[in-house]
C-alpha cells in the first residue's frame, strides 16, 4: 500500500502559465472595473453636496482634536461617532449662533459618513434626536428667501451699467436667468450647446443636470422674445455672442482684465454681479442685501403670476417637481391677492 506521502509525489501541481495569465488580466480587469465603480459612487452626489460634507466634517474633527477627542485624522471624525459627542457639539454650534440649517446639514453629512462606512447612524439615539430638536424649536428661523427681481428694476440694472465686455455679459446673465428661471448653478454651467433657436424665434434652452434631475436626464424651457430690446433675453444673448466671439462652451465666463477666459463663472458670481448692478442702481442697502442669484428666479415666478400665469406655467418654468415649490416662490404674491376677512367688515 502507498502511503498519503507517496501518492502526493505524483501528483502535479504546477499551474498551468495560460491560466496564470488569464488570471492576471481577471484581476487588472475587476481592479478597473472597481476603480470605475468608485468613480460612480463619487456622482452620485453633486460636487456641491460632497464639498458641503467634507467642510461640515472637518469642522466637527476639529472640534474633537481641540477638546481631545479621538479622531481619524485632523480633517475626519472617528467612526462610529458617539451620539454624546454630536449632542454636545451641536449645542456648541447652536450656542455660537450657528443657523438651523448649517446643523441641520453636519448632521446629513454624518449621517452618509455612516452609511458609506456600513455603520449604524448615531442620529436615530432618542437623546441625540431630543436634543436636536430643542435647537430647532428653540433656535428656528423662517427661511431667509431671496428677493424677487422686477421686470423694471432689471432694467435700473442694466442701463446703469458702465457699458463694456463685463456689461454685456451681466445684461446676459441677468435676463437668461430671469426668463429662463434657472438656479445659479445651472445659469453657469450653460453651453452654447445647450441652446436651439426655433422657427418661431424663441430660445429652446435644456438644462443638462440640475437639482430636480439628479440623474442627468435633461430638462428643457422655453425662452421667448421680449418687446423691449433692452430687456430682451434673445438679443441680450445675441449680444453677447458677437461681442465674446464664443463659438462653443460655456456661455458665462470670466473677464480677467477683461479679456475672456476660458473658465466659466461660479454660482457665487451670479449673486455678486446683481448685487453690484442694484448698487450702482441705487437700490437701497436693505433691498441689496436681499438680493441673491435665486432673485431672477423667484422673480420670474413672481412677476409671471402678477401678470395672471397660471401655476401650472409657472412651475413648469421653474421646473419644480410638485406646486407646493412654487407655492413657496409666490406665496406673498398669493397673499395679497386672496381675500382678506377683515376688510369690507365695517371697521
Amino acid at each position: 500500500m502507498r502511503s498519503v506521502k507517496d501518492t502526493n509525489a505524483h501528483i502535479n501541481t504546477e499551474v498551468p502559465t495560460d491560466i496564470v495569465v488569464a488570471s492576471e488580466t481577471a484581476l487588472a480587469e475587476l481592479g478597473a472595473l472597481a476603480e470605475r465603480a468608485g468613480t460612480y459612487a463619487e456622482a452620485s452626489q453633486s460636487k456641491n453636496t460632497r464639498k458641503a460634507y467634507g467642510k461640515a466634517l472637518r469642522g466637527f474633527a476639529r472640534w474633537c482634536l481641540a477638546l481631545g477627542v479621538p479622531t481619524q485624522s485632523d480633517s475626519l471624525p472617528a467612526l462610529p461617532a458617539a451620539p454624546e459627542a454630536l449632542a454636545a457639539y451641536i449645542v456648541a454650534r447652536a450656542d455660537q449662533g450657528g443657523a438651523v440649517s448649517s446643523i441641520a446639514l453636519f448632521l446629513s453629512a454624518m449621517a452618509d459618513a455612516h452609511k458609506q462606512a456600513r455603520l449604524p447612524s448615531p442620529l436615530s439615539d432618542p437623546a441625540l434626536q431630543k436634543v436636536w430638536a430643542g435647537i430647532k424649536r428653540s433656535q428656528g428661523k423662517p427661511p431667509r428667501k431671496a428677493y424677487p427681481l422686477s421686470v423694471p428694476e432689471l432694467r435700473m440694472m442694466i442701463l446703469s451699467q458702465r457699458w463694456g465686455a463685463k456689461a454685456i455679459r451681466d445684461r446676459c446673465a441677468m435676463l437668461l436667468g430671469f426668463a429662463g428661471a434657472p438656479r445659479p448653478e445651472e445659469l453657469v454651467a450653460v453651453e452654447l450647446e445647450h441652446m436651439e433657436v426655433l422657427e418661431n424665434g424663441r430660445l429652446l434652452l435644456t438644462i443638462p443636470h440640475s437639482k430636480g434631475d439628479q440623474e442627468s436626464q435633461g430638462q428643457s424651457v422655453i425662452v421667448a422674445r421680449g418687446s423691449d430690446r433692452v430687456t430682451c433675453p434673445i438679443a441680450a444673448l445675441e449680444d453677447w455672442l458677437a461681442a465674446s466671439e464664443i463659438v462653443s462652451g460655456p456661455i458665462f465666463r470670466g473677464l480677467p482684465y477683461g479679456r475672456l477666459s476660458e473658465a466659466k463663472l461660479w454660482p457665487g458670481d451670479i449673486s455678486k454681479l446683481l448685487k453690484s448692478a442694484a448698487r450702482r442702481a441705487g437700490f437701497p442697502k436693505a433691498t441689496v442685501e436681499k438680493i441673491s442669484g435665486y432673485s431672477l428666479r423667484r422673480g420670474l415666478a413672481t412677476t409671471a403670476r402678477k401678470q395672471g400665469r397660471s401655476l401650472d406655467s409657472i412651475q413648469r418654468q421653474c421646473r419644480h417637481r410638485n406646486s407646493g415649490t412654487t407655492m413657496g416662490y409666490i406665496a406673498a404674491e398669493e397673499l395679497a391677492r386672496s381675500e382678506c376677512a377683515a376688510e369690507g367688515i365695517g371697521l
